[in-house]
Parts: structure tokens; C-alpha cells; sequence
């Protein structure tokens, strides 16, 4: 506790009583007795005619029942434990001094006793107010009522009490009054914890704090708290239960959202209607389940959007300048369906919960339209209007198969804002061209590249001459081969070329094992290319014969038809191809409408390879979706099967299952 500055005896030296007045403002600290009845702790002090004053004058502190009381409920005490009465202006102490106060140099003098201001005052409350701290009531609305006791009470004096704050509290205690020992207040009901706080106070005491708070002495269950139900209109039931209820209580049941209606409430039990949901989009909604005495409980109820069937826009393409509106119309099934609108650019167009379309900028938006699974989209381009295009090049002249040059177009002005270009080759067969402008040299001859703009329809020419040997196509591939630009057979990539039996160099009418030339009728009959003697006789032959060396037959069909370094590609080699090179499927070559796989090498160059299916000589199987390319390696483990390459849409691969005697495609090679 906190020290105050007492008076301590020191000895029973006899001291004079005359009088003797102080200077004004003379710092003397300590307790002093008024012959007023009232006391005085002050360091500024003056004494005259027997009394002791404040330099102030305006702090006085009571002496009450031997203790000396401050103003702010606390009781002073010697440290010595004696006690003081005041008569007729003579302080008294316990051990019986008594007489005239005179202050002299520091020291009061009490009849023979002397006193001297020093350090030491103990302070304490000489009251106390006992109460709980905290009292808890149900939720329902009812008078309450809190006991207390004062210990040490004053004559007098009454218990004091008042809520902290409003805030704390709120308005939910009301009639707050001291009755006889207890205090009493009024609560309201309520559906949630809340907690209130209400302080006690009492002359000379400390203050106190009760905690009202209000806590649920009944409980509402229920065995689900979310249930999602489809768009249709239907009745829905909720069943409940109430524990500890309450005689004068009753459920009520509220929607947070219109579409749920009709809310019935019965014993353990709650019926309700969901309407019809034509939005296209879920929507949810909670119902609160609230009884008096209880917290509220909460259900959400989520109901999927009717599918919408169907949506498109009056338009899928928009041109406006710059500052122009215009606005789309979105026709939707159900009619009603909620429609979300968006721009992916809005620097560009943007567009309103409307349809309504803004252009800002030059460049090319795309609004979307959404309703429930379905989307509608509509480009809009902004527009500077293009004069013109030019190339950096008029000409170009390649001498190697599979070299490539990228042609530059310039617009003009430079400020247009669709600087788009489509770019075509004359004749793919000689040379192609990307949507970037790489020039790609495919075969000998000359091809026109055109350059055509977007917004205009302007457009700029290269002649492109080709000098070098046809066919071969450089693929960047790590072993350097080189592919035809054709298969066997064919003038033109895209045309299917011929069909050919696995080691036979001629095409027939018929492809079976009775026409193969290699074996005797059947696929275990094998008379060359064997590894396993129930196939026929073993020579152990796995890669067709070029004739190459001394006594060797000519079996590759593409060493046969086109001499030199031609030959068919190995197992090994096609699967160079097939992972170092991207295939890409394409349903239009060059705008032949021949469907197949487009391979492109890491230095840009490509051959494109036709679904040509596979030929029996009578009947094209799977021609336009499948392709089957032989290689010139035998599968050892089922020597009656070759490895070749398939591919169709969906994936490209490396298989034997497919018999020796079947017409396949060829695609030769070269160094």
C-alpha cells in the first residue's frame, strides 16, 4: 500500500507550550490535528494561533473513530497504531497526552509528548462491500436480484451502484436500484449471450464489479443444419426438438429470402414451400429457428438453377470506333435466367448488366455472357483504319530443303490499331508459311507468299524460289536425317501415296497372308524376316535388307522406288520423331481438307503426315482418322509383326500389333 508521512513518538521530553507562528509556505510534511475536528496531510503548511491551515486552505480531511479518512474512501493510520480524539481543540493520544498543538522547527508538540513528521503512514479502506463478481440469468425477461454486505459500515452512509458504460451493458438492464441488502434491476429477454456490468460503491470503501450475464437454459436441436434441393417447387419438412422448454414459449421460424414461403411451424416439426428457381444460377437462403430462453439455430437452404438449355448472342462479332455504344442482345432459355456480362479487356470495350457495349480503346475485347453452365462470347474490335502493308523483302531464294527465313510486314500508319496479318503461301508444296511470317523451304519450285491485313484486306507479295533436290525436309533432329516432304508414292504432302506390305516393294490388289510374299500361305509360315521357329524358318533377319551388301535383296520399298540414300526409317528412328518433334493434328492441311498430324522439328521446320488409314485392296480402313507409317525394324518377339507408328486426334504411338501382311503407309528418309 501506499506510504503517507506519519506521526511518530520520539521521546517524553517536556516541552513549553507557548506558542510559536510559523512562516507561511514553510515545507513541513506530516499529520496534524484542526482544533476544528478535522485533520490535515499536506506538505505546505502554516500554523498560527494554535492551527494548523493548508497553504490552499481547501483540503480537510474528517477524524472519525480514532482513523483519519480521506475524501476518496481510504482511512490513515499511525504506523504506532495510536488513536487521537479531538475536544474543544486538544488533541488527545491514546497513552493519554493531551493539550495545545504547537508546530516548532518541524516538531508538534502535544502537552509533554513530542512528535516529529516522518515517513511511515499505512493506508487502507476502513469499509468493504462483498458481492459476487458474477451472477448468471437465463434469456428470458425477468426482475433479478443481487445480494450484498458492507463490513465496516458508516452511519449514514448507502451503497451506491450504476452500470459502467451503456455500452457494456446496453439498454437490457433496466430499474437498477439498493434494496435492504440486494440490489435489483430489471433484464430483458434476449436470443444471444450478452454480458452486462454494474459497480458498487460505498463511502470509504473500494469499488466493486458484478458481472451480470445472461446464458440459455434451453436448447433448440435440430438433426441437419444445410440442405441443398433442386430447382423445382416442392414442400420441404424440418423436424426440431426443445430441450428444457419453456410453458409460455413457442418457436417462430424466419426465411432470409422470399422464395421460402409458407412457413409452418408444429411440434418437432417445421414445413415450408420453396418456389421455382428460373435463374440459371444456386442460390441459398437460412432460416432462423428462435425460442425464448434459447440461442437461435440456423438451417440454410441451398436450391440449385434450373439448367439453362440454351443461350447465344444476336452477334459474335462487333467493329466500333472508339467512343461509339451498341447493344447486344442475348436470347436464353429459360427466359428468365439471371445473365452475368463481362469484358476480358475493359481498356478496350465494357460493357453493362445490359448487353449495352462501350468502345474506349483500340484493341480487341471479348464480351462474354453467362448464364448458369452456358456462355455466350462476342469480339469486338476498336479501330484505326489500316492504309496499307509492306514487306522488307520482295523476294527470297533458299537452296537447302528445310531452311527458313521470317518476312517483317509493316503497317501503315503505324498508328492503326489492328496491326493483324494473315499470311499464305501459292503452292505449300514448295515453300510454307506461319502466322508469324517464317518462310519454311519444302521442295523445289517457286511459291507467292501473300501478306494480307485484318482490318483492310491490304495486301503484299514475296516470291520465294526453291533450287534444292525435292523432298528431303531438315527437322533439326539430333541424328541429322533428313524426311521426305511426301509419303511413297505421293507428289504432294497431303496426298495418301501408295500402300505397301511390310517388305514387299511393289502394291497389289490384295493385302492377306495368301498374297505376302514371305511366308507360305499363312503367319506361321514365315520364309524370311524370323526369330522364333513357330513362326517359320529362323534367319534372324530384324531390319530389312537394302541391298547393301554382297547377296543382300532389296526389301525396302523406299530404297526400291526412289534409290539413292531413300530408305524406309527405323523403329528407332521414328521414335527420334516422335519425341523430339511436336505433332500437331490438323483437320484442314493447308486448306486441302486433309486431316493428319503436322510435325514440327526444334528449328521450326515440319512434314506433315495423312491419316491414310491402312489398304486391304479392296477397302480403305480408317483413311481421314488414323495413320499407320511402317518402319524397318521386325518386333523379334512376334516376328509374324513389324514396328510402326500410329497416330489419330487424340495421341501419337509406337505398336507391332498389326500384322506384316497389311498395306501401310511409307515415309522415306535420307542423310
Amino acid at each position: 500500500m501506499r506510504k503517507l508521512l506519519p506521526i511518530i513518538v520520539l521521546s517524553t521530553l517536556f516541552v513549553s507550550c507557548a506558542h510559536e507562528v510559523l512562516e507561511p509556505e514553510q515545507q513541513i510534511s506530516g499529520l496534524f490535528a484542526l482544533d476544528d475536528g478535522s485533520c490535515m496531510v499536506s506538505e505546505y503548511l502554516s500554523f498560527e494561533n494554535g492551527r494548523l491551515s493548508h497553504y490552499s486552505a481547501t483540503t480537510v480531511y474528517p477524524f472519525v473513530e480514532g482513523k483519519i479518512w480521506h475524501t476518496d474512501s481510504r482511512a490513515f493510520q499511525l504506523a504506532n497504531k495510536q488513536n487521537y480524539s479531538i475536544r474543544e481543540g486538544v488533541l488527545t493520544t491514546s497513552d493519554g497526552v493531551s493539550g495545545p498543538a504547537e508546530l516548532k522547527d518541524g516538531v508538534l508538540t502535544i502537552g509533554s509528548k513530542r512528535y516529529v513528521a516522518l515517513e511511515g503512514f499505512e493506508e487502507a479502506p476502513y469499509s468493504r462491500i462483498v458481492a459476487d463478481n458474477e451472477v448468471i440469468f437465463p434469456y428470458t425477461d425477468q426482475d433479478i436480484s443481487i445480494p450484498f454486505t458492507v463490513e465496516n459500515p458508516l452511519p449514514g452512509k448507502e451503497l451506491k451502484v450504476s452500470l459502467r458504460s451503456s455500452a457494456s451493458a446496453g439498454a437490457w438492464i433496466t430499474n437498477l436500484a439498493v434494496q435492504e441488502g440486494k440490489i435489483t434491476a430489471h433484464i430483458s429477454a434476449t436470443a444471444e449471450d450478452r454480458t452486462g456490468i454494474i459497480e458498487l460503491s460505498y463511502t470509504h470503501a473500494e469499488s466493486v464489479t458484478v458481472q451480470i450475464k445472461q446464458q440459455p437454459s434451453t436448447f433448440i436441436t435440430i438433426p441437419e443444419t444445410s440442405r441443398t434441393v433442386d430447382y423445382t417447387p416442392s414442400t420441404q419438412t424440418l423436424n426440431y426438438t426443445i430441450e428444457n422448454p419453456i410453458a409460455t414459449s413457442s418457436l417462430t421460424a424466419t426465411s432470409s429470402a422470399s422464395w421460402i414461403s409458407n412457413i409452418q411451424v408444429s411440434a418437432n416439426k417445421i414445413t415450408f414451400a420453396v418456389q421455382e428457381n428460373n435463374s440459371g444460377a444456386d442460390r441459398s437462403a437460412t432460416l432462423t429457428l428462435r425460442y425464448e430462453g434459447a440461442r437461435d439455430a440456423t438451417f440454410k437452404v441451398t436450391q440449385t438453377g434450373k439448367p439453362v438449355v440454351s443461350l447465344t448472342l444476336n452477334k459474335s462479332e462487333l467493329a466500333l470506333l472508339s467512343g461509339v455504344s451498341e447493344t447486344l442482345i442475348a436470347t436464353v432459355d429459360p427466359t428468365d435466367a439471371q445473365l452475368l456480362w463481362s469484358s476480358n479487356k475493359t481498356s478496350v470495350a465494357t460493357v453493362d448488366q445490359n448487353g449495352k457495349v462501350t468502345a474506349l480503346g483500340n484493341g480487341i475485347a471479348t464480351i462474354s455472357v453467362v448464364a448458369g453452365e452456358k456462355t455466350a462470347k462476342c469480339s469486338v474490335t476498336v479501330t484505326t483504319a489500316v492504309t496499307g502493308v509492306s514487306l522488307n523483302k520482295t523476294s527470297l531464294n533458299f537452296d537447302e530443303i528445310g531452311k527458313s527465313e521470317t518476312l517483317i510486314a509493316t503497317i501503315s500508319p503505324s498508328t492503326a490499331s489492328n496491326k493483324s496479318v494473315t499470311w499464305t503461301s501459292g503452292n505449300t508444296s514448295v515453300a510454307t508459311v506461319d502466322q508469324a511470317g517464317k518462310v519454311k523451304a519444302i521442295a523445289k519450285g517457286t511459291a507467292l507468299i501473300t501478306v494480307t491485313t485484318v482490318d483492310g484486306g491490304y495486301t503484299a507479295y514475296c516470291t520465294v524460289t526453291v533450287l534444292i533436290p525435292p523432298g528431303a525436309v531438315d527437322l533439326g533432329l539430333p541424328s541429322g536425317l533428313l524426311w521426305a516432304s511426301c509419303n511413297l508414292g505421293a507428289s504432294k504432302p497431303e496426298e495418301y501415296g501408295d500402300y505397301y506390305a511390310w517388305g514387299e516393294t511393289a502394291t497389289k490388289s490384295k493385302y492377306s497372308w495368301s498374297t505376302y510374299k514371305w511366308c507360305n500361305g499363312s503367319r506361321t509360315t514365315l520364309t524370311k524376316y524370323c526369330t522364333v521357329s513357330s513362326y517359320g524358318t529362323v534367319d534372324n533377319i530384324t531390319e530389312l535388307q537394302r541391298g547393301e551388301k554382297s547377296g543382300e535383296t532389296v526389301d525396302d520399298a523406299a530404297r526400291a522406288k526412289l534409290g539413292g540414300e531413300w530408305r524406309m526409317p527405323t523403329d528407332t528412328e521414328w521414335t527420334e520423331l516422335r519425341t523430339k518433334c511436336t505433332w500437331a493434328w490438323t483437320d484442314n492441311y493447308s486448306g486441302t481438307g486433309v486431316k493428319g498430324r503436322v510435325v514440327t522439328g526444334t528449328n521450326g521446320n515440319n512434314i506433315f503426315l495423312p491419316a491414310a488409314g491402312r489398304w486391304d485392296g479392296t477397302h480403305f480402313y480408317y483413311a481421314g482418322s488414323y495413320g499407320e507409317y511402317w518402319s524397318s525394324s521386325l518386333c523379334t518377339g512376334d516376328p509374324d509383326c513389324a514396328w510402326f507408328v500410329y497416330f489419330y486426334s487424340g495421341n501419337v504411338g509406337r505398336h507391332d500389333y498389326r500384322s506384316r501382311d497389311y498395306g501401310k503407309s511409307i515415309r522415306p528418309v535420307t542423310k
